[in-house]
C-alpha cells in the first residue's frame, strides 16, 4: 500500500502504475485499460496487465455501486440569441446520432480512416490522434461498448469488451442516489471528513480495527444517525 496513496492525485496514481512501480490499481474506467497497457510496455514489454472483477465479501456477495448514469451536463445562457440556439441543439442531437457517433470513433473517411475490403474501417491511429477527433464531439448516444478504444491493439480491444460483459449486471443500485436529506447540508461535510480520516488511519495501520467501531459511534452521533434517519423515512414514502 503506497503510504502516501490519501493525497495522490489520480494522475500521479496512473503515472505510478505506468512505470512500473505499482502492482495493483483499483479504480479507473475500461477505457483507460488501453492507456495503461500501452505506457507500461514502453516500461517492460513483457508486462501483463489484467483487469479483475471485484473480490467477493464474507457472504461471497460482489458487485459495484452503481452511479446515476450521466457525467456532467450542458447548460445554455438564458439570454442565448433564438437561433443560435437552435443550432447549438442540433449540434448536441448530431453528435448523439450515428453519424455523430461514426464520426467520434473513426474518424473522417479517407483522412482518419480507409474502408477494407469487407467493408470494416482501418484507423490512421497517428492522424486519429493528433487531430484530437475523440475530443471534438463531446458525447454520444449509448453504447456499451463506448468503453472499447478503438485505435488500441485487438488484443486490448477484446480484453475491454470481455470486461464490459463481465461487470454489466454487478451494479447494485441506490435508490436515495438523488435524495438530500434535510440535516445534510450542514452536517454531511464534517461526517464525510470523519469518515475519510478514519479509513486513513485505519488503512495505514496507525489504529486498530477495533476503532471502527468507535468511529461509527461517533458518526451516528455528529449527525450520521439523524441523516439516515431522514433517508429512510423519505424511502419509505416513496414506496407507498
Amino acid at each position: 500500500m503506497d503510504k502516501d496513496f490519501a493525497v495522490l492525485k489520480n494522475t500521479q496514481v496512473w503515472e505510478k502504475l505506468e512505470g512500473g512501480k505499482a502492482g495493483i490499481l483499483i479504480g479507473g474506467q475500461t477505457s483507460d485499460y488501453a492507456r495503461y497497457v500501452e505506457n507500461l510496455a514502453k516500461i517492460d514489454p513483457k508486462a501483463n496487465l489484467i483487469m479483475i472483477k471485484p473480490p467477493g465479501g464474507p457472504a461471497g456477495k460482489l458487485g459495484f455501486s452503481e452511479t446515476s448514469g450521466f457525467f456532467g451536463q450542458w447548460v445554455i445562457p438564458a439570454k442565448t440569441d433564438k437561433e443560435k440556439l437552435k443550432r447549438i441543439i442540433e449540434l448536441l442531437d448530431w453528435q448523439a446520432s450515428d453519424e455523430g457517433y461514426n464520426m467520434k470513433r473513426y474518424g473522417v473517411e479517407g483522412v482518419h480512416n480507409t474502408k477494407n475490403a469487407d467493408g470494416t474501417l482501418k484507423i490512421n491511429i497517428e492522424k486519429y490522434k493528433a487531430d484530437g477527433v475523440d475530443a471534438v464531439i463531446a458525447h454520444n448516444p449509448y453504447d456499451p461498448y463506448s468503453y472499447v478504444v478503438l485505435t488500441a491493439p485487438p488484443q486490448v480491444q477484446k480484453a475491454q469488451k470481455e470486461n464490459l460483459d463481465l461487470v454489466k449486471d454487478m451494479g447494485i443500485k441506490n435508490p436515495a442516489l438523488a435524495f438530500v436529506a434535510p440535516s445534510a447540508p450542514d452536517k454531511q461535510s464534517d461526517l464525510n471528513t470523519l469518515r475519510d480520516e478514519e479509513y486513513v488511519k485505519l488503512v495505514m495501520g496507525k489504529v486498530p480495527m477495533d476503532d471502527f467501531d468507535r468511529f461509527v459511534q461517533e458518526w451516528l452521533d455528529k449527525g450520521g444517525r439523524q441523516i439516515t434517519k431522514e433517508t429512510n423515512d423519505w424511502y419509505k414514502s416513496q414506496k407507498k
